[in-house]
């Protein structure tokens, strides 16, 4: 191969997929191997070499900034010319497709794009219009219903056409009006950007011939989170000249529950079957150790395209595997260890990351940050304290505590369920009240309802209002009424209740975790964040309810102060594994590898959604470039349960050569079947920091307390009634399964759970 400019500075592999002649090309480029390199490098080639014009080529990316990336990469190497290239994401050159010709499907070239508050209120109105119950077809759900549809590129009409339940007909009712109403507003939502696009190519050939005959060369990087839409797209606009570079990994692919359809990349091949498939294994991150770990946890996925990562570095420590007792245990193990890097091995915070699969897993972490001062910043989402249903269940329970809360007050009416019905014009009538009889807002709400039960001592301030109260709807008195009902119950239960229980029950009783639970992704990560209050309120066992009430509001209060550490230059990254891809770090801290969590447990189900889970795995360990550490619990206490779950199915593969540490072993061979639900047996032995806890009797036997059988009724505390399930053991505790009301299953240590027997 004759060596360009363009080529210099480029390994084999590189440069063999950089030179490739034009036609349909795939680059499965494996983490670190430089593929956004091999991508502006293509571009430079096709400049220079086959002598392109710039305003024929498009590269499409997932993310700004990807996009910026890029252009300023192509800006250091082929100059000004880069300026005339089209460079974006795919959102933002739909947008300008369709700005320009989106006339024939219902766009002027001023509609505004609205964005995912603007959706949701729009999609309430459009619920309301056509006569239907938003607390009983939420707007998030009907916003997950409609988002599958338009990743696929069904209109309203065929999305109904094909219901398969009373509640898709729904959907396709509520996604008709929702449509009718982006329309008279002139505006689209992100889908629509997509879809409108697609359906404008595919209805009117002669625009697409325009852009085909524009584009002529297409360059798409993470090809492998391309949804039917994108697909689409990509397809339509490469039919005639078939000048297609696509980049990506099948082994990260990890976006399924964004509509992302990995069997695109998979099926390349078959859609251009000229195609010429290019590998790159050549890692620039990681060390080989590090490497060679991640090819174990991977090599079980089917039908992938199997790579040999490998490096040139020299050096490199073996991973350590770490198994904590619980989960506290396991952050303070990151928190001591991330001290000793900082302050005997040369490591800023900032090249230090600590990756898990939930939010929730967050919080402990948070906590034993704050408490060992290391400064942190949260990437992938909010800090545990500031997220949004977190703050309102606060805000709930510091109405309990004191009524006279009155920025509580604002937030549980402003923020929540509990404020439907009560408008501006009531709130701005019963402050008004408030101010002229110089009362607390609380208490002019109590005498604007009438509601004399409140009316006691312990509960009514002594300068009650004698103002005339303002008149309200039947709707705000109803609305405020049950409002006063509820706090006065639970300020009456928050003298006998544990921590845990008045949670659980502020939870219920306000109405506030079924309005979460709206059968979403998000509204299921929203609803486990609310339950993980249950685990910070079990610290709080041994006081007495009322007195542990107040303890908890302070020290959150006071956490809440250390929490708002501002982002700086030298500060831990906690985040998400899903918001990591694409990310390095020198350290990487790998937390909760377990059995429920990683594999997540809504993912046991399926065989494909565990081979996802599994290349999330491999996707946290490929981030890591000096050093990795793989963290799992003993015990874990999360969502509001105690929970003894087996390691993670992929630790099983990685040979104890490459680790350092203790990796769990079983007979049982798990690896065989990725997909199966088989319980995978604990370690025959236990590290030694386990064996010490377990013998100073950190952890009860299973002989203390009942025993259960399946089939029988039991009760919990928390979760109520429920039918047992399951019983097995684990390290000599008694775990029940038991499915509660509602089709809620969960498993339990039964000496710790306090499960009783109906």
């Amino acid at each position: 191969m004759t060596q360009t400019p363009v080529l210099a500075g480029l390994n084999s592999q590189q440069r063999e997929a950089v030179a490739a002649p034009e036609g349909p090309v795939l680059v499965l480029a494996g983490p670190g191997s430089g593929k956004t390199r091999v991508l502006t490098h293509r571009i430079a080639y096709l400049l220079s070499e086959l002598h392109a014009d710039p305003s024929e080529i498009l590269a499409v990316t997932f993310t700004n900034k990807a996009a910026r990336e890029m252009r300023e990469r192509l800006e250091r190497l082929i100059g000004y010319g880069a300026r005339s290239l089209t460079v974006g994401t795919f959102h933002a050159i739909c947008a300008r497709v369709l700005r320009r010709d989106g006339a024939p499907v219902g766009l002027g070239p001023d509609f505004v794009i609205y964005d995912d508050a603007d959706q949701i209120r729009l999609l309430k109105q459009a619920i309301s219009d056509i006569g239907l119950d938003e607390k009983q077809y939420g707007a998030r759900a009907m916003q997950s219903r409609i988002t599958a549809a338009k990743s696929v590129v069904l209109s309203p009409e065929e999305y109904t056409n094909g219901a398969r339940s009373y509640f898709e007909e729904i959907a396709g009712r509520v996604y008709r009006r929702y449509q009718e109403l982006l329309e008279q507003n002139q505006a689209a939502d992100f889908d629509d950007l997509l879809m409108k696009t697609a359906v404008l190519w595919s209805k009117y050939p002669d625009v697409l011939a325009r852009y085909q005959d524009c584009w002529r060369r297409v360059l798409v990087d993470e090809y492998q989170d391309t949804n039917h839409a994108q697909y689409t797209l990509v397809r339509l606009l490469t039919a005639k000249h078939r000048n297609v570079f696509a980049v990506g990994d099948e082994d990260q692919g990890i976006y399924s529950w964004r509509a992302a359809d990995i069997t695109n990349i998979l099926n390349f091949e078959r859609d251009y079957p000229e195609a010429k498939v290019f590998l790159l294994e050549q890692n620039y991150r990681s060390t080989q150790s590090i490497l060679d770990v991640a090819g174990h946890v991977i090599a079980a996925n089917p039908g992938r395209t199997p790579k040999k990562l490998w490096t040139d570095k020299t050096g490199g420590v073996p991973v350590e595997v770490r198994e904590a007792y619980d989960e506290g245990d396991e952050a303070q193990f990151i928190c001591r260890e991330i001290n000793r890097l900082v302050g005997s091995s040369g490591y800023n915070y900032s090249d230090i990351a600590v990756m898990y699969r939930t939010n929730a897993q967050s919080r402990s972490l948070e906590e034993s940050l704050v408490g060992y001062r290391i400064p942190y910043q949260l990437v992938g989402g909010t800090r545990f304290y500031e997220r949004k249903e977190v703050k309102d269940v606060l805000a709930f329970l510091r109405l309990v505590h004191n009524p006279y809360d009155t920025a509580s007050l604002r937030r549980v009416l402003e923020q929540t369920h509990m404020g439907k019905g009560i408008g501006k014009s009531t709130m701005g009538s019963i402050e008004q009240f408030a101010a002229s009889a110089h009362s607390p807002l609380w208490d002019a709400i109590v005498a604007a309802t009438g509601d004399h039960a409140a009316t006691d001592t312990a509960f009514f301030s002594p300068n009650a209002c004698y103002a005339e109260p303002p008149r309200l709807t039947g709707r705000a008195r109803s609305g405020l009424s049950e409002l006063v009902r509820v706090i006065r119950d639970l300020r009456g239960q928050r003298k006998d209740l544990p921590l845990s229980q008045l949670i659980d029950s502020v939870l219920t009783r306000t109405g506030y975790a079924a309005a979460l639970n709206d059968g979403t992704e998000e509204g299921l990560e929203r609803t486990e964040n609310t339950r993980e209050l249950m685990t910070v309120a079990q610290d709080y066992s041994g006081m007495e309810p009322k007195e542990a009430l107040s303890h908890f509001l302070e020290e959150v209060a006071l956490l809440s102060d250390l929490d708002t550490v501002k982002a700086t230059g030298n500060a831990v990254t906690l985040i998400t594994l899903h918001a990591a891809k694409g990310l390095e770090y020198k350290v990487v801290f790998l937390a909760g590898v377990e059995e429920g969590l990683l594999p997540h447990s809504r993912s046991l189900d399926s065989v494909k959604q565990v081979e996802e889970e599994c290349r999330l795995a491999y996707v946290g360990v490929t981030r890591a470039m000096e050093r990795l550490y793989i963290s799992y619990a003993f015990h874990r206490s999360i969502f509001g349960s105690t929970q003894s779950n087996p390691p993670s199915r992929f630790l099983y593969s990685i040979p104890d050569s490459l680790v350092r540490g203790f990796l769990p072993r079983s007979s049982a061979a798990p690896r065989a079947q990725l997909g199966s639900q088989q319980t995978l047996s604990r370690p025959s032995s236990l590290p030694p920091t386990v064996r010490s806890m377990v013998a100073q009797g950190a952890t009860p036997s299973a002989s203390a307390g009942p025993t259960f059988s399946p089939g029988e009724t039991v009760r919990h505390p928390t979760f109520g009634e429920g039918i047992v399930t399951q019983v097995r053991m684990h390290h000599g505790d008694t775990e029940v399964e038991v499915r509660f009301g509602g089709g809620v299953t969960k498993r339990l240590i039964a000496s710790l759970a306090k499960l009783e027997k109906a």
